[in-house]
């Protein structure tokens, strides 16, 4: 399997561009915007996704891991290709994880190839996952301690269940003091902030 490539811009075409590593081109696959920002004899290094199909090998090509990484997430669902999942990362990688994450099937659906059932289907195989990553960006005294991480999941879960929605719950522990470190606590000061 391919997993990084480095080399020239030897052609750029809609949806691909073709990169010279050692004499030898890669037809590689991208979203829009790194299509756009990509120049002829450019030298350029992509991590990069190998999609094997009974009559093709396809690359498909990300400046970063998360990229990637988030890539591979997005054609982990069911009905959601590689070159699908490259429409949906058509828009900025923020917008879908928040989409995911609040349930916005109908941002979700506006991409090509996507309808209303995909959408949902990508909204609750992925947001536990994208839930995640929201809350990596909590403040850090909450992301090194296990307990701290726990009892801070355990708060949201509770307040969950008391009708608050989740991107509310995650937007305002994000300027949790840093001295709350048990459920209880963080359920009353959330509460305050409400």
């Amino acid at each position: 399997m391919i997993s990084y490539l480095s080399g020239t811009v030897i052609h750029i075409d809609i949806k691909y561009f073709i990169l010279n590593v050692n004499g030898v081109g890669y037809q590689v696959f991208a979203n829009n915007e790194t299509i756009s920002n990509i120049q002829l004899d450019q030298e350029l290094k992509f991590f990069i996704y190998t999609s094997v199909k009974e009559d093709a090998i396809n690359l498909y090509g990300f400046k970063t891991l998360d990229e990637l990484n988030f890539f591979k997430q997005l054609i982990s669902v069911s009905g959601v290709g590689p070159k699908t999942a490259l429409e949906i990362l058509n828009q900025p990688i923020n917008l879908i994880k928040t989409a995911i994450f609040t349930g916005d099937s109908a941002f979700l659906s506006k991409t090509p190839g996507i309808g209303k059932k995909t959408a949902e289907r990508l909204i609750l195989e992925l947001k536990n996952k994208i839930e995640i990553d929201t809350l990596s960006s909590l403040p850090k005294n909450l992301n090194k301690d296990n307990q701290e991480a726990q009892e801070l999941k355990e708060a949201i879960e509770a307040l969950e269940n008391l009708g608050y929605k989740r991107y509310e719950i995650t937007k305002t522990f994000q300027q949790i003091p840093t001295d709350l470190k048990d459920t209880e606590n963080m359920i009353k000061w959330f509460l305050s902030k409400i």
